[in-house]
């Protein structure tokens, strides 16, 4: 009887997989097939037989590519006005105006700035060609203060709006010099006088290493060799050379204003690395300056310096009321659940210190609202919270079959597009249709991805409405099959690190060759699967998902054994590579010590990839064991020190 039920089987096995190889490919696919090939006229031949949802889709391809007419692209906008990546799409269109009659072109012009500098030159003349000219004058000058131009265009703008430009020569040739745009300032070059073009030869001497810089830059007028833009380019190329003490002499000499530093966003981009170079070297207080005096005013950069200073003047330098001005600023820059919870529990901690424990428990509580990130969770400890149970596992009732979305063209096309399997684009789609959603419509659309078993878009879309400070805990920890199978520590771990990984999209391959769902690396992929006795096959890594699954989880296993099951530490360890993690251990102590402040070993990780790469981790392992009806931890803090993930049972069994 068992013999039978074992042929029954294969025999099911074998029909369902030969009706699938049989499955009619749907035109659209082959018409992406013929698209990758350029050939866009049998493209859109076999898009059409998709319907006009499937021709759109590649037009929308062919106009991203800035092939199409200008009649094309005004149609395009007029009838997909909610389509993704607009944007883009404007900006490589814009240079097919060039022969356009003006009515085409001002209707495309008027209500979105150009982008590009042809695109400036474009509507500025025809502007003035129909008696606009005060507001000709001003496109040309807004597009001589920030936009790149070839040979051609400089000439032309020029010629056709000397009077406007001239004025601003000098302001173009310093933001030129700024944004390393050398392309655009040759293109100026019949502007510049023998000592701009001087500057311009050393400064781009400086950003590409060439030799005999220092007699260039000596041969410069005093004025321009202390000039920012001049000292800027010197302090990169210190940076890249290795020569951090004089860089950051150059930095600190220069950190006096934002007059004296000319573009603070500039300098900012390296203040962050450097203070944390000097905070592991121990030098508190020059990590506290160069972090904080950073003289910008808003922005991500801001943000994250602000927080950087709190942080030093808190743990490093015991000065609690600087560090509640860093992080107050921290707090009023920030909007997104992730740094709210990092703001009010570090705010809650500076409290703390003072002894104002009822004004920290007040705050502590505002951080626990965000109990779905690592900060959110610390401070839920501290006001005795855990992940919420109810608001993970309860399912949606919301039917998408009733969601106002259904009539959207960006929805049909994400259908239409995983029939043709361009789910990378469909996820595109879904994203982008999610920012202009309600909240109930959301979750609606978390129903129709969950009913399709797409584990990816779930957490694609969750993340997209998070990054509009609207958070939807069911999806943003979505579930996938891979904690079915065979493990031999808790597949929370396993969910946590696919999840960070790669989203639990399973073609992925990264820049420095990371294979599939769980980015595991060739060289380690292919030990493993020895180990494991399987053949090792990298188009297996990418091409399916329980095959990278087992071997990224028997990974994991080994590292659980190594570092005793700390959650930290594997994380850490998967990410940044085992032999950094033991490294690490001896430099910063061990996390499992329980002398060890945890929060703040994490904090010291070098590598900003690693230590945001652990914080993600961490807080999805309790929210994946609350999805897997498991208890949430009483101490977060308990569980991440511990051997919480040590192997069930030894490799024999």
């Amino acid at each position: 009887m068992q013999a039978k039920l074992r042929y029954i089987t294969l025999f099911l096995f074998l029909f369902y997989n030969i009706a699938d190889a049989q499955a009619p490919i749907r035109p659209l696919e082959l018409a992406f097939t013929a698209m990758e090939k350029e050939e866009w006229d049998r493209a859109f031949l076999l898009a059409k037989k998709d319907g006009n949802l499937g021709h759109s889709l590649i037009l929308w391809h062919y106009l991203r590519e800035g092939l199409g007419k200008p009649d094309q692209a005004l149609n395009f906008l007029e009838s997909n006005p909610d389509w993704p990546g607009l944007p883009y799409l404007r900006k490589r269109s814009e240079k097919t105006f060039l022969n356009a009659p003006d009515e085409q072109i001002l209707a495309f012009f008027d209500t979105v700035k150009p982008q590009t500098g042809l695109g400036s030159l474009i509507y500025a003349k025809a502007l003035k060609r129909n008696g606009q000219k005060v507001k000709a004058g001003l496109v040309a000058q807004s597009a001589w203060a920030d936009q790149s131009m070839d040979k051609s265009t400089t000439r032309d703008i020029f010629e056709n709006f000397r009077t406007n430009l001239l004025p601003l020569k000098n302001n173009r040739f310093e933001f030129l010099l700024w944004e390393k745009d050398k392309a655009s300032l040759n293109s100026m070059s019949f502007l510049l006088d023998d000592t701009q073009k001087a500057v311009a030869d050393t400064v781009f001497s400086l950003h590409t290493n060439k030799k005999n810089v220092s007699a260039k830059i000596k041969s410069l007028p005093p004025k321009w060799q202390k000039h920012p833009v001049v000292m800027y380019a010197r302090f990169e190329w210190r940076i890249r050379n290795n020569l951090r003490d004089s860089a950051l002499q150059v930095l600190e000499n220069y950190s006096t204003s934002a007059t004296h530093l000319s573009q603070p966003s500039k300098w900012a981009f390296r203040r962050e690395a450097l203070a944390r170079d000097l905070m592991f070297d121990e030098e508190y207080a020059r990590a506290y300056e160069i972090s904080s005096k950073h003289y910008l005013e808003t922005g991500d950069t801001y943000a994250v310096l602000e927080w950087l200073s709190g942080y030093l003047a808190l743990e490093k330098l015991k000065n609690t009321e600087l560090a509640l001005k860093h992080f107050k600023n921290f707090l009023l820059s920030v909007d997104a659940p992730i740094s709210l919870g990092r703001g009010f529990y570090w705010l809650g901690r500076t409290y703390e210190q003072q002894g104002k424990m009822d004004t920290a428990k007040q705050i502590y509580q505002i951080g626990a609202d965000r109990w779905e990130t690592y900060y959110g969770l610390l401070a839920a400890e501290k006001v005795g919270l855990t992940a919420d149970k109810t608001v993970l596992n309860t399912p949606n009732v919301s039917s998408w079959k009733e969601a106002s979305f259904l009539t959207s063209s960006v929805f049909k096309a994400a259908k239409l597009l995983f029939s043709a399997n361009q789910e990378v684009l469909a996820e595109r789609f879904l994203t982008h249709l999610t920012e202009t959603l309600s909240d109930h419509d959301v979750l609606r659309l978390v129903n129709f991805l969950e009913e399709s078993k797409k584990p990816h878009e779930l957490v694609m879309v969750a993340k997209r409405a998070a990054s509009q400070s609207r958070v939807f805990p069911r999806p943003y920890f979505a579930i996938h099959p891979l904690v079915e199978m065979p493990q031999r520590i808790p597949p929370e771990m396993a969910l946590a690190i696919a999840r960070r990984e790669s989203e639990f999209y399973p073609k992925v391959e990264s820049p420095v060759g990371a294979l599939g769902m769980m980015q595991v690396m060739p060289k380690t992929a292919r030990e493993v699967a020895k180990r494991l006795g399987l053949r090792y096959s990298s188009e297996r890594m990418l091409s399916d998902w329980h095959y990278n699954a087992r071997i990224g989880i028997a990974y994991l296993e080994e590292l659980s054994e190594r570092y005793e099951g700390n959650p930290i530490l594997i994380a850490a360890a998967y990410n940044a590579g085992p032999s950094r993690a033991d490294r690490w251990i001896e430099l910063l102590g061990d996390p499992r010590n329980p002398k060890v402040d945890l929060v703040n070993w994490v904090e010291s990780i070098p590598f900003e990839e690693t230590r945001n790469y652990v914080m993600r981790v961490a807080e999805s392992l309790p929210n994946y064991a609350v999805r897997l009806n498991k208890k949430s931890p009483d101490s977060f803090y308990l569980y991440l020190k511990g051997s919480t993930f040590l192997p069930l049972a030894p490799k024999s069994e």
